[in-house]
């Protein structure tokens, strides 16, 4: 079992490199190697394009084993068991109710319903597990990212605000934690961020321009900031004035020298993984997911992936994907401890 297998690294004194200071936790030097778990993946689920098509796949959640997608081609919510199969699918291209025009994020909430954020018609849309439209939240705020609460409360982000809040769902401020000036006063494009959940109403915040992460209680208060194993920083943006039909404009695009980091995240228990995206030029078909526990956030170790993942979902030992090799598709892999290392 990966829990295992990371328990007994943690208990090396070389692998504790996680120093928490006034709640900031500093990790090893850049030059510091990755910690490659050794073992063996197998293929338990992946889906036939012949038989379910997945067009685009940026997002997906688990739920009651079924996994759960938004195609960007279709714009259709899709579930596939595990069998491969194709349980439901609906929505269509539109900024109506029942319609999508660019999810942004999809969670599942106490009850297993699916929560669907839509940032440009600002509607949250709540699907039952049977695929059902429940209801939709119009008029919402510009949440981009969206994590449901057991206390019907939600986290939220609007990317205009930089840090996540707790909000009620008519879109009222419950609770705002407080970050560090580095992280608050992030400016757009490298503020962009995605919300993991974890157990008790926690979240794991991640960056697509950095390896910096945040852990956050269920109450809010006290978030917990940590650097990644690389520590990779955020870029500069550039501002560059602009005359558009007629009008003086400056446009913001992080420097063209930086690469992005953080693809995506899943919290299971004790630890958190971090799908890291491949570095400009890199060649090889893998994917890194580096591992942290989630008390100290303090790194244990990575995993090479068989094959380039777009996102991934953890539990256990089980890891569902999307992969897009050569076509996009799901699938679920399993990890056991063997001999055979991952690449250098």
């Amino acid at each position: 079992m990966i829990a295992s297998r990371l328990g007994s690294l943690q208990s090396s004194a070389a692998l504790a490199i996680g120093l928490v200071l006034s709640g900031v936790s500093h990790s090893a030097a850049p030059s510091k190697p990755r910690n490659w778990m050794q073992g063996t993946w197998s293929v338990i689920m992946r889906t036939d394009p012949t038989r379910v098509r997945i067009g685009s796949a940026q997002i997906l959640d688990v739920v009651n084993g079924l996994i759960v997608t938004y195609d960007y081609d279709d714009h259709k919510v899709k579930a596939i068991n595990r069998s491969g199969s194709l349980v439901w699918e609906t929505g269509s291209a539109g900024l109506q109710r029942g319609q999508f025009y660019n999810v942004s994020d999809i969670r599942h909430d106490a009850s297993s319903n699916i929560w669907i954020a839509d940032p440009i018609p600002r509607r949250v849309t709540i699907i039952s597990p049977a695929g059902t439209i429940l209801r939709s939240y119009d008029n919402a705020p510009n949440w981009w990212r969206v994590v449901p609460r057991a206390d019907s409360r939600v986290w939220g982000l609007d990317p205009n605000k930089v840090t996540p809040a707790i909000y009620d769902t008519s879109g009222r401020v419950s609770s705002r934690p407080s970050f560090s000036s580095r992280l608050s006063g992030l400016e757009l494009p490298s503020n962009n961020l995605t919300l993991t959940p974890g157990p008790r109403d926690s979240i794991l915040v991640t960056y697509l321009w950095s390896d910096r992460f945040v852990l956050i209680g269920g109450d809010g208060k006290n978030p917990h900031e940590y650097r990644g194993i690389a520590e990779q920083e955020f870029p500069t943006v550039v501002r560059t004035p602009r005359m558009i039909a007629g009008q003086s404009v400056t446009t913001l695009q992080v420097d063209s020298s930086s690469h992005r980091v953080t693809r995506s995240a899943s919290w299971d228990g004790a630890y958190i993984y971090i799908l890291q995206y491949p570095k400009p030029r890199d060649i090889d078909t893998s994917s890194t997911v580096d591992i942290y526990r989630s008390g100290t956030g303090s790194y244990v170790a990575s995993l090479a992936l068989p094959s380039r993942a777009l996102a991934i979902s953890v539990k256990s030992d089980e890891f569902t994907a999307i992969v897009n090799d050569p076509t996009p598709s799901l699938c679920i892999w399993r990890w056991r401890e063997g001999r055979k290392a991952p690449p250098n």
